[in-house]
């Protein structure tokens, strides 16, 4: 009888280098391609659940890794989002309106919005990865769009990561939508 070679306990070698293409295939027939339609509309793919990635069309060639810390950066700001309506709802508030839509020409939408009391919650989303508020013409974008509610005479508050979790955000709410209330 052989003696049987010595078992390795040990994981097997990580590779620490990053994808350079995005290993995505047809689901169900559809095309899940980084981009594709982006430009025509809702595609097939997205009328049934499908996520497609918009196209990026800066730079000399599209990179992959800014792809993924976009969608990371555009997922934690949805977790957020969800967090702070769990808030309205355990404290009882208005139900708010989500991604309203306030002016009707540039199609900008805020985050939360109470119509009746001209009162909008916008959560900013600032993360490590980076986010559209972080960058320049992002944040030159929403300004220009908060300063379009104010003028329409929306009351808007801005609430960053930290002021949703610790509950500072729905405390100013709540006092926003009492003052609003007011004869």
């Amino acid at each position: 009888m052989k003696p049987s070679a010595p078992v390795s306990h040990a994981p097997p070698p990580v590779s620490t280098t990053r994808p350079t293409t995005l290993p995505l295939e047809p689901i169900d027939g559809l095309s899940a391609r980084v981009g594709e339609g982006a430009d025509q509309g809702p595609s097939e793919a997205q009328h049934q659940g499908v996520r497609v990635l918009p196209r990026l069309t800066s730079g000399p060639g599209v990179d992959p890794h800014e792809l993924w810390a976009r969608e990371a950066a555009a997922s934690k700001r949805r977790a957020l989002e969800e967090l702070l309506a769990s808030h309205i709802r355990a404290w009882g508030l208005p139900t708010p309106e989500r991604e309203h839509r306030f002016d009707p020409v540039r199609r900008w939408r805020l985050d939360f919005a109470w119509p009746a009391f001209m009162v909008a919650a916008e959560v900013e989303g600032l993360t490590r990865e980076g986010g559209r508020h972080q960058r320049m013409a992002g944040f030159e974008k929403d300004a220009e769009k908060y300063t379009a509610a104010q003028l329409a005479g929306w009351t808007l508050l801005r609430f960053t990561s930290r002021m949703v979790r610790s509950a500072q955000a729905i405390r100013v709410i709540e006092i926003a939508l009492q003052r609003a209330a007011r004869p």
